[in-house]
Parts: structure tokens; C-alpha cells; sequence
């Protein structure tokens, strides 16, 4: 499941450290219109943005700076399901991308109606959606307002998944990628842990995929026989990984590229790697996994049968 790197790089440019945070906000500002400069101030993604969702809102207000770098990024034709959810996941790169500490002040709803320029109803489900997500809290008062809130690591990571995600910047090709560096560890422990029942039923499994292969039923026989194999595992946490990544591929309405030249997912070829995995792990030959999920990848021809 190996794919040719794209070239293309999501990490923030930080070249300007010393900048000060609006500063730096307003150079995210600019980078996000192409420009070095904010030259485009009056026809911003924020200003699209209310223009076409808010004629209402106070349009000559100035965007507050605590999330100009959120209003500035946000973008009208995001795939978002809805423009709060836009906000929401507008608000959260901007704690990501400037590693935003717990107790950071986000500003007000007010301030927050006026820099995304929509009704305060948006900013209160954005908000919502926020506080779902255990990103944000809301503190009543004269010195209240928005305020990142702590997140576990792992809620962390969840949530940065769904807002890439959301956002098109992963897709089924890097879930595969993710695959291959587990489908090593995951074979291998197969082969150590596996159970006379776990033999029925990939030997079940087996019969199903070759009755089946290069048709619709047959793909889903594929990722039925990914996830058994990865059921095994007595590592839960890879297990659960495992898993949940091959759930969202097949969730997809299209499979992953992979990017090995020539590839052809029901070739007969394919089938023989898949069907010479599971013999590995029925028979306990741990030898044979490395090379095997070698040319599962398109890294390596396939081996010999030793069958």
C-alpha cells in the first residue's frame, strides 16, 4: 500500500519566530491570499464569507486579532457540512498551527461575530461544536470569553484527524500509507498469536476472496480479511488503529491509488499475495511475512510459494 510522496508539505512556514503574534497573524493573512502583503483586505475569505452568508453583519468592522489568522484562512469553498463547522474547524488550526496553551483567550462571542462578520446563532453552534470536541471552554463575566481548554493527547489527535480530514488534506491514499507501516507488526503478531480459531476463519476467509476476487464482494472480502488478521493482535492500541483507518477507507466512495506503477487491485497477482499471507499465518512462518508484505507494497517481486 506504498505511495510516492507528493511533494507538497503541510507544516506552517515559522521562518518568522521572532514575529509577534499579530504580526505573524497577519503574515498567515497574507500567505493565505498569495501575497506578501494583505492587499486583499476587502476581498478576504472572511469578507467572502460574509457576503455570502451573512448580508447583515457589520462588514466594515475590524476582525479582531486574536483570530485573524482564522478568519483570513477560512475559505468559502471548504468542504465543511456546515459554515459554523467551517468556524469551528477554522478556530481549531489556528490553536494547532500556533500550538495554542490551555487558558489561551480565543476572545468573545462578540469579538468572534465580528471577525467571521455572521450572526452571533453561527459563532454559538461553532462554539458548540467546539466545546463537543473538548477544544474549547466558555467562562461567564467581565474577563470571560473563549479559552482553549486542556485535551488529552489522544482527543488531540482524533480531532486533528477529523479536521484534515474535513478539510481534504488526507485521504484514503495516506490511510493506506498509515496501513503499510502497521500491516508489518500486525502479520507477525498473527502469526505468533493466532488460535485454532482464528485459523477457521481466515481459511473461511480464504475460500470467500478466491470465490469472490476482482468484484465488488471480493474488495470487501479483501479488508474483511485486513481486519481479521489485525483482530489477532494482543496490542490493542494497534489494533484499534488498524482497524478504524481500514473502516475509513472502505467508508470512502473510492479505494486508494496507492501510487505502484501499474497496479491493478484485482489482478491475479494480488490475489496470490494475499492468499500466500494467509497461508504464512496459518502455518506459522514467520520467515515468510517480510517478504510477502514486501510485494504487497510493490516493493519486491513476489516470493516463492513455499506451499
Amino acid at each position: 500500500m506504498s505511495r510516492q510522496a507528493s511533494g507538497q508539505s503541510d507544516v506552517p512556514d515559522r521562518s518568522d519566530v521572532s514575529a509577534s503574534p499579530t504580526q505573524s497573524r497577519r503574515h498567515v493573512a497574507a500567505a493565505a491570499n498569495g501575497t506578501g502583503t494583505d492587499t486583499r483586505a476587502s476581498k478576504s475569505p472572511a469578507t467572502r464569507i460574509r457576503k455570502k452568508h451573512s448580508r447583515t453583519a457589520a462588514r466594515s468592522a475590524k476582525p479582531d486579532t486574536s483570530v485573524r489568522a482564522a478568519a483570513a484562512a477560512l475559505s468559502a469553498q471548504t468542504t465543511a457540512s456546515s459554515l459554523s463547522e467551517q468556524i469551528a474547524n477554522s478556530l481549531e488550526r489556528e490553536i494547532s498551527d500556533r500550538h495554542l496553551t490551555a487558558g489561551t483567550s480565543l476572545g468573545t462571542k462578540t469579538t468572534l461575530v465580528t471577525s467571521f462578520g455572521v450572526a452571533p446563532a453561527t459563532i454559538n453552534e461553532a462554539l458548540q461544536i467546539l466545546r463537543q470536541r473538548g477544544t474549547v471552554t466558555l467562562k461567564p463575566g467581565p474577563h470571560g470569553g473563549v479559552f482553549v481548554l486542556e485535551q488529552s493527547p489522544l482527543t488531540r489527535l482524533a480531532n486533528e484527524i477529523h479536521r484534515l480530514r474535513v478539510e481534504n488534506l488526507i485521504d484514503t491514499n495516506d490511510a493506506a500509507e498509515v496501513l503499510d507501516g502497521l500491516d508489518l507488526r500486525c502479520a507477525h503478531d498473527a502469526v505468533r498469536f493466532r488460535t485454532d480459531e482464528d485459523v477457521a476463519e481466515l481459511t473461511a476467509i480464504r475460500a470467500e476472496l478466491v470465490a469472490t476476487w476482482n468484484t465488488e464482494e471480493g474488495t470487501t472480502c479483501n479488508w474483511a480479511l485486513h481486519r481479521r488478521i489485525a483482530d489477532i493482535t494482543p496490542n490493542r492500541m494497534l489494533r484499534s488503529f488498524y482497524q478504524n483507518l481500514v473502516d475509513y477507507i472502505i467508508s470512502e466512495d473510492t479505494g486508494p491509488a496507492l501510487g505502484i506503477p501499474g497496479f491493478d487491485p484485482g489482478s491475479d497477482e494480488r490475489l496470490k499475495i494475499h492468499l500466500m499471507l494467509v497461508d504464512a499465518i496459518i502455518d506459522r512462518n514467520d520467515e515468510a511475512i517480510d517478504s510477502i508484505l514486501a510485494a504487497h507494497r510493490g516493493e519486491a517481486p513476489i516470493p516463492t510459494d513455499q506451499r
